[in-house]
Order: C-alpha cells, then sequence, then structure tokens
C-alpha cells in the first residue's frame, strides 16, 4: 500500500515496555542516502514493479499546494527520526527540492523530546521545516498521565509533550500521537484518568489523531516482562514459549481495569480519523461510563461512578467549547 525505509536503528531511550531489539548506539543513514533509496523505489513505480495506494493525504495540511492531490506514503523508520537534527533539516530541504515531493508524503516518528533543545525550547528550524514539508509526525507521546510516563521511563514530561503539540498545531496541519490506555499495574481509576486526559487534550488540539492501545504488550526482552516474570506475577502455566510475550495479556491485569481499556479502545480506533476523531474521544468516555453504570454497587463502584460521571461531563462541555478554550 505505501513505501517504507529504514532511516537507521538504536534509541538511547529506555522505555519499560520496549525490547530495544536494536540496541542504545544509534546508527543513521545519511540524508541523501535516503532520498536516493526514496528514489530507486519511486522509478520501481513508475515502471510498474512496485503498486502503491494513493490518497488525499494532504487534504488536512493547510497551505499545502497539494491538498487535493492523490498521493502515496514514503514513510521514513527510525527509533527516533528526530534524534539527529540537522540530519532531518538537511533531508527536509533535499526533499523540499526534490520532484519526490510531488508524488508522495513523508511520514516519520520520533520521541517529543527530540524536537526540543537542551533548555525546553522548541527548535525553531525543524517546526519551520515541519511546515514548509508538511510530513506527518507521529510522536510517541503514550500518554498525557504524569505518573504512567515516569512509570514507563519515557524521555518526555506532559509539559514538554504540550509545548511540541503547542508547536505542531502551529503548522497548521494534521499529526499523530501513539497512546497507551494501561499497563499490567492500571487501576480502574487510572485508566478513567488516561483517557480523560486524552480527550481533554485532544478537544484543545484539534489537527491531533490518535493511534491508541488498550493495554501494553510484555515483550520478551522488555522490563515489563522482567517485572512481571521475576516479581512472580506470571500465573503456572500461561507461558509455554517467548512468543506467548508478544500480545496482551488482560488476564494479568485488574480485570475491571482491562474491561474499562478494551471499551475505551473500541471506540478509539475511529480517533484515528480526524473526521471522526471528536466523536471517538467523547464516545471512549462514555463506553466507560455505561460499563461502571452497570456494576453492583460498592464503595469502589460507587466512587467510580462518580467520576466516570463527572468526567463524561467535563469532556462534553470540552467537545463543543470555543477552539482554544
Amino acid at each position: 500500500e505505501s513505501l517504507f525505509f529504514t532511516g537507521g536503528r538504536g534509541c538511547p531511550g529506555v522505555c519499560t515496555f520496549c525490547s530495544r531489539l536494536h540496541g542504545s548506539a544509534v546508527r543513521a543513514k545519511s540524508a541523501r542516502q535516503i532520498l536516493e533509496e526514496i528514489g530507486a523505489a519511486d522509478r520501481a513505480v513508475m515502471e510498474g514493479r512496485i503498486g502503491i495506494d494513493r490518497w488525499p493525504l494532504f487534504r488536512w495540511a493547510e497551505g499545502s499546494p497539494l491538498r487535493d492531490r492523490e498521493v502515496g506514503w514514503a514513510a521514513v523508520y527510525d527509533e527516533d527520526f528526530f534524534l539527529s537534527p540537522r540530519r532531518a533539516v538537511e533531508f527536509f530541504a533535499l526533499w523540499n527540492e526534490s520532484p519526490l515531493r510531488q508524488r508522495y508524503r513523508l511520514s516519520v516518528q520520533t520521541n517529543p523530546r527530540s524536537l526540543l533543545d537542551r533548555e525546553g525550547r522548541v527548535r525553531a528550524e525543524l517546526i519551520a521545516w515541519i511546515d514548509r514539508v508538511k510530513p506527518m509526525v507521529q510522536l510517541g507521546a503514550e500518554s498525557f498521565h504524569p505518573e504512567l510516563l515516569a512509570r514507563w521511563h519515557k524521555r518526555h514530561t506532559v509539559r514538554q509533550l504540550e509545548t511540541v503539540l503547542d508547536a505542531l498545531d502551529g503548522t497548521r496541519q494534521d499529526y499523530t500521537i501513539f497512546y497507551l490506555l494501561s499497563d499490567y499495574d492500571s487501576t480502574p481509576f487510572e485508566v478513567l484518568d488516561t483517557v480523560w486526559l486524552l480527550a481533554r487534550a485532544g478537544f484543545r488540539h484539534r489537527r491531533m489523531r490518535v493511534a491508541s492501545s488498550a493495554m501494553t504488550i510484555p515483550l520478551y526482552d522488555s522490563d515489563t516482562r522482567r517485572l512481571l516474570e521475576f516479581g512472580g506475577r506470571l500465573p503456572p502455566g500461561m507461558i509455554a514459549d517467548f512468543t506467548d510475550f508478544e500480545r496482551p495479556h488482560p488476564e494479568w491485569m485488574d480485570p475491571l481495569a482491562a474491561e474499562l481499556a478494551d471499551a475505551a479502545d473500541a471506540e478509539l480506533r475511529y480517533a484515528l480519523q480526524p473526521e471522526h476523531r471528536d466523536a471517538a474521544l467523547f464516545e471512549a468516555i462514555a463506553a466507560m461510563d455505561r460499563h461502571i453504570a452497570h456494576l453492583p454497587s460498592s464503595l469502589r463502584n460507587d466512587q467510580l461512578r462518580a467520576q466516570s460521571r463527572w468526567a463524561l461531563d467535563d469532556a462534553r462541555e470540552r467537545r463543543f467549547a470555543w477552539p482554544g478554550r
């Protein structure tokens, strides 16, 4: 469907849920090599040796002369494309002068922290090039919940994430965040908070697409797996092979937390599309509220019911608030 390229390997991050498959040492292709590889693939497309799909991918990018044109994806995958701001700027400058930009929209993924300098300020030159080239920037935001970011050893804070989102809003185009709703220590109250914080941020950042995942995956070489296994938290007989770590395991979680994450995620799958995003954010909270409403009365469930009702009312107000409120 699309063209995919490897821009580099390795990441200095220590996220608990990551298997760090390619190690911490970063090996990156040069800007010119990436452009040449995209050019070689494009020639194969032009000759009919590779078939790709095309869509109006710049539809939500204001100021782009390609808003009405159907183009293909040219996705450059590093663990973090902006770890080298100098290479990113060089690549965008080359891309800006290439005829390839008339046929493709770039896609890159990064940690929000890499778009900031040591003082926590947005790298102005990078943002200027993002505004000019209009790539789909995919941020490993993971959560707007500060305790989860700390628990997962993410490189960025919520404040830094918001700084980056404000800057991307200024480029007048759509962008994507990856978002996790829970981990194996999540409580139902935390899941509610996590989804509400996402909705609150989403209604503030109207150009933000959301790619959500209900649960983390205890990948074999990750700290998440080590904490589960060496902490004696895996039920006997559940693990027969290392591949058993390659899927979510809601049975290892608080059952209600897993049910709420699943209910919210079933709605959030529509949050990747701008035209459905606002409804999806609201319905994710509504789905949790409906689930909680059917729980038998108890101190915990009554507290959850009060929290979900408040979150739903707040989301309803924010959804229809004036932009920027």
